[in-house]
């Protein structure tokens, strides 16, 4: 029964996501018009081949550890589609989308903290990639004649991104510094729920079981780093996602008539990036627009074209996460519930 509340609600969510995005997408279709719609449309296999980069990550690393069943290239493209929907939807700042992937793994036999192990070398990869990627772009930019401060400010942003890794790689190398965090997160947990409840709720987060689950992602730290190879492919997936993703941008300002170069697009689509798994509104909608545009104006290029690149650009990314990955997270949320069913009621039948 939750499932199907939590199936309904996503249908709600969806309808608000939407709701909240029509001023853009009525704009989205107004600069359609003057846009080469067959350039356009290579932003389409360009997404989807994002997503499936995106799932890579993940998919190539756990597989590495021999710690999951065998499972069809197809059903990990359709968790890769279902997990970018969850994350883009619901309104966590990732949390959703890590709670969604230990739910829906947990069939192929992957715990709770191997799946959030996943997510950290996920997150931790794509931002080492696209630091990476971000420092050469801000080089070439300083080449090229845009403002010095412009390029400086990038390469600072990308040595802050790597600095942040480096500062969670710290924290899970000894279990006393991942206990310590563990009992203040559970404690600030508990606390904030009671101050909302107004005292009647007083206990959600038991510290036991968030000391199994760190526990388990601090075990899985320790295989990581005596296998280091086994992060070789991830990372590489992690590089070609990055540059995937800035390059759905691209296609758009080349179907508005303006090249205005692969850097400033890296580093825009990396800035907003940050801010949008930071921020708690769906697929960081609003913050995200902002930042990317207001880079964009800032290294010279026509702020209407860099308005109409960012909205159309993340308009089709929204809905084409919407139409990728909805089916597939409701048939996986109601089957799953199904299945659940079955057993439960086979097993009163025998008794």
């Amino acid at each position: 029964m939750f499932k199907k509340i939590l199936s309904i609600a996503t249908v709600v969510l969806v309808g608000v996501v939407v709701w909240m995005a029509r001023d853009e997408i009525g704009e989205a279709l107004h600069h359609l018009a003057r846009m080469n719609i067959w350039i356009f449309l290579l932003i389409i296999p360009a997404q989807l081949v994002m997503y499936f980069a995106a799932g890579q990550v993940y998919f190539s690393y756990i597989r590495s550890t021999k710690k999951m069943k065998k499972v069809s290239t197809w059903k990990l493209m359709r968790i890769s589609f279902e997990l970018n929907f969850v994350n883009h939807i619901v309104p966590s700042g990732g949390v959703s989308g890590l709670a969604y992937l230990a739910w829906r793994l947990k069939s192929v036999g992957i715990k709770a903290g191997q799946a959030a192990m996943m997510q950290v070398v996920r997150y931790g990869l794509v931002a080492i990639a696209t630091a990476l990627v971000m420092s050469v772009s801000a080089v070439i930019l300083a080449l090229t004649g845009v403002k010095l401060s412009v390029a400086i400010f990038s390469l600072l942003v990308a040595v802050g991104l790597l600095a942040a890794v480096a500062f969670v790689v710290w924290l899970i190398q000894k279990r006393k510094r991942i206990d310590f965090f563990g009992t203040l997160f559970s404690r600030a947990i508990n606390k904030i729920v009671r101050f909302l409840s107004f005292g009647k709720v007083k206990h959600v987060l038991a510290a036991a079981k968030v000391e199994k689950f760190l526990g388990e992602l601090h075990t899985d730290y320790g295989y990581m780093m005596g296998n280091k190879k086994a992060l070789k492919r991830p990372f590489l997936w992690s590089v070609f996602y990055s540059l995937m993703d800035s390059g759905t941008f691209y296609i758009t300002f080349l179907a508005l008539g303006a090249d205005v170069g692969f850097a400033p697009v890296i580093i825009a689509q990396g800035l907003a990036s940050i801010v949008g798994t930071v921020v708690v509104t769906p697929g960081g909608a609003g913050f995200f627009e902002v930042v990317m545009a207001g880079y964009f104006v800032a290294t010279g290029i026509d702020p209407a074209v860099a308005v109409a690149a960012t909205v159309v650009t993340r308009v089709v990314v929204l809905l084409g996460t919407i139409g990728s990955g909805w089916g597939f997270y409701q048939h996986a949320l109601l089957s799953e519930s199904g299945k659940k069913g079955r057993k439960h009621g086979a097993g009163t039948q025998r008794k």
